[in-house]
């Protein structure tokens, strides 16, 4: 989840760019967009949210997943980068899919 700290509302369309950062090394993930966009209005003080899945079973020869540290996300609106810690161990390519920014009710029923 995201939070509007602004004082106004905000409108994110589209799907946040994000970079994996390993734990060693480089990562070139294969970043897919699922789902399809639309814009979400955030309020001052309002939420919204995008989705990342991975595979974390080892393929192709795969003995380990390599660990990524930290996310950078960019959101599809002015206002820079943003460094979200993380801790998962992609696998694949790894393949790394991202949903479009979603309101905080599409996202809260996506989660289940």
């Amino acid at each position: 989840m995201v939070t509007n700290q602004g004082a106004g509302a905000c409108t994110l369309d589209g799907y946040p760019t994000i970079l994996l950062v390993p734990a060693s090394g480089t990562m070139k993930p294969v970043i897919t967009d699922i789902g399809s966009t639309a814009p979400v209005n955030v309020a001052a003080g309002g939420t919204a949210g995008f989705v990342v899945e991975y595979g974390d079973f080892p393929v192709d020869g795969q003995t380990t997943c390599p660990a990524v540290t930290a996310v950078d996300v960019t959101l599809p609106r002015p206002g820079g980068t943003s460094t979200v810690k993380a801790s998962f161990s992609p696998c694949g390519a790894p393949n790394v899919k991202v949903s479009a920014v979603l309101g905080e009710t599409q996202y809260d029923a996506m989660l289940g």
